[in-house]
């Protein structure tokens, strides 16, 4: 259901995103493919109570969009938590929905999707907005020097610290 809230299909866009905040739903390092409170629940299973990184990036961005900056950055603080546990720091496709970090042994490691889920997750966390020109709009603590952004045939530097700049490399 998280999907739901990138497309903008949703009806009840506050309610899908508190209920993906409560505790059967959110473990310690991401968000569940199932609720750990239903009975074919299975934290090591591919879409029963897993974890998927590019699934958690998708509905970061999501966040983002509908305003939640702040939830985005919890995703995205999970997800990292998570990938600095990971031997190499890579993500792989899916690990437990448990709160202690296990891997599930078939998921595939790396994998390019959650490769990609760690871009999607920055997007979300500073707020990015690609139109005309560049912006960020980061959330609440989000700290990151981001040295050769390339937008538009130019790069930049985007740094957020208690403020946010675009920079012009």
């Amino acid at each position: 259901m998280g999907h739901l809230l990138l497309t903008g299909i949703a009806k009840h866009e506050e309610e899908i995103a508190r209920r993906l905040f409560q505790p059967d739903t959110l473990s310690r390092y991401g968000i569940r493919t199932l609720s750990s409170e239903e009975r074919a629940y299975n934290p090591f299973s591919y879409h029963r109570g897993s974890v998927w990184p590019h699934d958690n990036a998708i509905i970061a961005l999501g966040l983002e969009r509908m305003g939640r900056s702040d939830l985005a950055r919890e995703i995205a603080d999970r997800i990292f938590s998570a990938a600095k546990l990971m031997p190499e720091r890579e993500l792989p496709e899916l690990y437990s929905g448990l709160d202690e970090l296990v891997p599930v042994p078939r998921a595939n490691s790396p994998q390019a999707w959650s490769a990609a889920s760690v871009f999607a997750l920055i997007t979300a966390s500073l707020g990015m907005e690609a139109g005309n020109e560049l912006k960020i709009s980061p959330a609440e603590g989000v700290e990151l020097t981001i040295r050769g952004v390339q937008f538009r045939r130019r790069k930049y530097l985007i740094r957020t610290n208690g403020g946010a700049s675009v920079e012009p490399l």
